[in-house]
């Protein structure tokens, strides 16, 4: 059987293993899909999940967990497993074959960030791109690529064309000629992944729900991947359905983490179950997530709402906060300033609940102590650093107002909003538990 695409998965983690993956093994098994599936990491730091992998031949277990019960399905979907900082040649190889290649990544919001990058062996994802088209470009490939990003940034495709070209100028590349012919697609995937299992570190534990809308892509790519049109949407505009995904779903649970992980709650059921963060969130979902979208898109938004409440409270998944805070910093700007900035346009001021979130990112990043995760491991190094440079506990409204100031500041620069969330920081400051409580109790927002 003719290979027909080279579908490059950049992302060995869960997410991709529970989504792509079992979209791609249930279209071989129905006998639709018939090109060949590479994984490869986005970082250095994948390798021992590469390892690992390969070591279990590529086969692990995905539990689907809902109302009904567990099911549990044993995949095996890569064609090669390639490491590709430990064996950058084999990686080419695959990347220069003369057939469609299809580049699939979720590296998190971070990684779509332009960063100098080293032209022989790069080390970012957009600068690895940029060397496999670059690659492709040389070898005279006359086969088509197409790059679908699933970061859960808006424009995710344009961003990641615009650091591709970026990279191509740093480089003396022509970098509108790598591009040309080459569709970014725009996307939002939605579905909860998670880990659970300490003695089967593969194995991925997800919801029943699955949504993935693909924008920008042509005939050909529909085509190389024949996936369950249930689940799989082509699109002429991704960005209404990303915007409420992003803003209500996801902007609750790093609302979640940013508090609860300073409160002891340990998953997203615990929060929702919890007697003062859990009211406090779901006013914050439905009130001002809601009610950060223009009057036409409100209904929609809070038929989603609604949805995702009932998602957050599945009790067979097992959605830790500490991991909801990885890359913590791309989240909060990708995912709370449409709310803020929403928020006010419609209503006029500024949402309370998550303007306490904003004080609380904050104060995770300055008091790590305090919640027993150390933002400055799992995020930005530079920028928490900075962060804590910057805290002067005697001059809470300083350091916020110091902070706005910063490039990496993730919300509005906004005087009214600064000294909003610096009266926030301080009250939790004398108790995290006791403002979320007080605010909720006091029925602001």
């Amino acid at each position: 059987m003719a290979v027909t695409a080279t579908v490059l998965q950049v992302g060995e983690g869960r997410f991709l293993r529970a989504f792509l993956d079992v979209l791609v093994d249930d279209a071989r098994r129905a006998g639709a899909f018939r090109g060949r599936l590479v994984v490869t990491a986005p970082r250095r730091s994948g390798a021992h999940g590469l390892e690992q992998l390969a070591a279990a031949g590529g086969r692990y277990r995905v539990v689907q967990r809902g109302p009904e019960g567990d099911s549990v399905r044993e995949v095996a979907p890569f064609d090669r497993i390639v490491d590709g900082y430990a064996d950058w040649i084999g990686l080419l190889a695959e990347v220069r074959a003369d057939v469609p290649l299809i580049v699939v990544s979720n590296t998190t919001e971070a990684g779509l960030v332009y960063q100098t990058d080293h032209r022989e062996l790069p080390t970012t994802y957009p600068g690895r791109l940029t060397a496999w088209l670059a690659a492709r470009a040389r070898a005279g490939v006359a086969a088509p690529t197409a790059v679908v990003p699933c970061e859960l940034v808006a424009d995710n495709g344009r961003l990641l064309r615009e650091a591709v070209l970026r990279h191509a100028a740093d480089w003396g590349l022509d970098g509108e000629a790598l591009v040309r012919g080459v569709p970014f697609a725009d996307t939002l995937v939605d579905r909860i992944v998670t880990s659970e299992d300490p003695a089967d570190p593969l194995a991925c534990f997800t919801e029943p729900y699955m949504a993935w809308y693909i924008a920008g892509m042509p005939n050909w790519v529909q085509t190389a991947l024949p996936l369950d049109q249930r689940f799989v949407h082509w699109v002429e505009d991704a960005g209404p359905a990303r915007d409420q995904k992003v803003r209500l779903l996801n902007g609750t649970h790093s609302l979640m983490a940013a508090l609860g992980l300073q409160m002891g709650v340990p998953t997203v059921l615990d929060a929702l179950r919890h007697e003062a963060l859990g009211p406090f969130a779901r006013e914050a979902l439905g009130l001002e997530g809601v009610g950060s979208f223009p009057a036409t898109g409100r209904e929609p938004a809070r038929r989603f709402a609604e949805d995702t409440l009932a998602r957050f409270a599945n009790p067979g998944i097992q959605h830790v906060l500490a991991r909801i805070a990885l890359q913590m910093s791309a989240k909060v700007r990708a995912r709370w300033v449409p709310i803020l900035e929403g928020y006010r346009r419609e209503q006029g001021a500024w949402p309370v609940r998550f303007t306490v979130g904003l004080a609380a990112y904050l104060r995770l990043a300055v008091r790590p102590g305090d919640a027993g995760c150390n933002l400055a491991e799992v995020d930005d190094p530079a920028w928490v650093g900075r962060l804590r440079a910057l805290w002067r506990p005697g001059d809470i409204s300083g350091f916020v107002a110091a902070a706005a100031r910063e490039a990496g500041w993730p919300g509005p620069a906004d005087p009214g909003l600064s000294t909003a969330v610096a009266e926030h920081l301080a009250a939790l400051e004398r108790g995290v538990a006791a403002h979320v409580a007080a605010v909720g109790r006091n029925g602001v927002g």
